[in-house]
């Protein structure tokens, strides 16, 4: 039953690696689709009229009282994007086969967390993005519908992560073997899976900055010719610097004998986290956004504080990183808040947001410390 089981949801992650190509995301649905709801909704507005403005409502929208509409269709198309993600999912699974090549309990549990993070991961992405841009799908284009069209765009990768998570809890659990070593050796595949999410959001034009000369002046010209920052690229740097980090680190405490599994997860998603709060705060796109605030951001705040409520084990240390973490949140309100009302300098507001930033790192960088030293 199990085998059985396991071929089925194997099946299902194939097809949808296969279906990845043609995937696509943009800061709502794409135009021409919004576009086609927008007009769809005027025609039924005004096909479902009553009284004396009914006629002339239908005669702005080229329509008679026995007109049929067709319902939206969206082609599928083709993406760049949708192979960016197929490409860093096949190598994040590639990369786990050869890191368990020699432990074969971990790699049984690993194949059940690999089967079902690719359905997991586009429930999440694609759920999460609905739940934050609610109201437009049943309000401003009043088609809910449209939530099922992946298609049409809209991915959150912080909700594809969170579920990616839940997958190898489960996996784990399938599998009886610890959940801690699991979502450690996943790090890696999802700091990998990550790096090219991060590329395929360039191909969008997604993921630009502000202009660099707000930031870095005289240095504009190592940028390019947008003069934009390139925050897509940005990201890609970082995570890929994250995960030979990770190896690096890994390596080491595994040579002196103080690998905490457990403990090390907890510390790349509290730096991943933390830093992501900045690279979200840098995308100028509207993907995703709340006000001013991007929802991403939110997540990433999350990430950060679970990971590390776990990194401060006593009470002391947990009441801390709850005012820290409070301290933090208010700071990043404050200046997302100047960065887009204010006429202070991008630099400054900038440049404060890493102080704040980096002194939240520290915190949890020390945390990590002593409770490996405990």
């Amino acid at each position: 039953m199990k085998k059985a089981l396991l071929i089925l949801t194997a099946l299902l992650a194939i097809a949808c690696i296969g279906a990845m190509p043609f995937l696509c995301t943009h800061s709502d649905i794409l135009p021409e689709v919004s576009t086609a709801y927008y007009d769809y909704k005027a025609k039924e507005d005004a096909l479902t009229a009553t009284g004396p403005e009914a006629e002339l409502m239908r005669m702005l929208t080229g329509l008679s009282a026995d007109t049929k509409l067709e319902p939206v269709k969206t082609p599928i198309k083709f993406s760049w994007f949708g192979l960016y993600l197929t490409i860093g999912a096949v190598v994040a699974i590639l990369l786990l086969l050869w890191l368990t090549r020699k432990q074969t309990s971990l790699r049984q549990a690993l194949l059940w967390t690999t089967v079902l993070s690719v359905p997991f991961g586009l429930i999440g992405a694609r759920l999460v993005y609905c739940l934050v841009n609610i109201s437009f799908y049943l309000n401003a284009i009043s088609a809910p519908e449209a939530m099922l069209k992946v298609w049409e765009g809209g991915l959150s990768l912080g909700g594809a992560l969170v579920f990616i998570v839940l997958a190898g809890v489960i996996g784990a659990k399938i599998a009886r073997f610890s959940v801690g070593p699991l979502l450690y050796t996943l790090v890696p595949a999802l700091l990998v899976f990550c790096t090219f999410v991060s590329i395929g959001v360039e191909t969008n034009n997604m993921g630009f900055g502000p202009e660099v000369e707000h930031l870095v002046g005289s240095f504009t010209a190592m940028f390019g010719e947008t003069r934009r920052l390139n925050t897509a690229m940005m990201v890609a740097s970082i995570t890929a610097a994250l995960a030979t980090a990770f190896f690096i680190h890994g390596k080491l405490l595994i040579t002196r004998g103080k690998l905490n599994p457990s403990l090390q997860f907890a510390l790349y998603t509290f730096l991943y986290g933390s830093v992501m709060i900045l690279m979200e705060s840098l995308r100028e796109d509207g993907h995703m956004v709340w006000g001013f605030v991007h929802a991403e951001m939110v997540f990433d705040l999350v990430f950060a504080l679970a990971a590390l409520l776990y990194l401060a084990k006593t009470q002391k240390r947990i009441l801390l990183s709850l005012l820290a973490t409070a301290v933090l949140a208010g700071a990043v309100v404050a200046l997302e808040f100047a960065l887009d009302r204010s006429s202070i300098g991008d630099g400054l507001l900038y440049a404060a947001y890493i102080a704040v930033l980096g002194g939240y790192i520290f915190l949890g960088c020390t945390c990590a410390k002593k409770r490996l030293a405990s």
